[in-house]
Formats: C-alpha cells, structure tokens, sequence
C-alpha cells in the first residue's frame, strides 16, 4: 500500500464510520452516548490532524512478552498517519488495523 493509498483509505473509513453510526441504546455504553452531530464534529476535528503518511515504527503492547529482560523491546512497522501533540494515530498493516500511539 502507499502513502496516497493510505491516505485515501483513512478518509474513505472516516466517511463510512460517519454514515454507519447509530447511537447505542440506552444503558449499552457508560456515560452518554454521542450524537450523530457529536460524531460527526469530532471526525470533522480528526480530519484537521490527518498528516500524509510517515512510515515509522512503534513499540507494540503486544509484542512485549517477546521481549527478552535483557534485549530492546520489539519494534513494529507501521504509517503515522495522524498527529495531535504528543500522540499518534497510525496504521499496522500486519494487524491491517489502526493503533493510537
């Protein structure tokens, strides 16, 4: 996949959440379940720290009973594909899914 590919996917995923959303029903979730116009400002905001994808690498939470006491931790490919300070959403695509980092 490439860097535009990706991309694409990311704004074609973000658009399929936004139609598919149905707000759960009441005592599904804790607290207050967002609106569909919620959802659709906070997508809305997302879109706005979407950066064109950076491959990286990242320390998997998965991976870290692979590592040996005495070796470094286990590294895993991955795309930044979003950033907001300290925070990154990217892309596994080993997993094919998305990890906040």
């Amino acid at each position: 996949m490439t860097a535009s590919e990706l991309r694409q996917r990311v704004l074609d995923e973000m658009d399929r959440y936004l139609k598919s959303y149905e707000m759960p029903a009441p005592g599904a979730t804790l607290g207050i379940p967002w609106s569909r116009e919620t959802v659709a400002s906070e997508v809305e905001q997302m879109r706005h720290l979407l950066v064109d994808p950076i491959d990286s690498e990242y320390v998997c939470g998965d991976s870290q009973g692979l590592r040996t006491n005495t070796g470094p931790p286990v590294k895993t490919k991955a795309w930044v594909v979003a950033k907001d300070g300290g925070y990154g959403l990217m892309f596994d695509p080993m997993k094919g899914d998305f990890v906040l980092v």
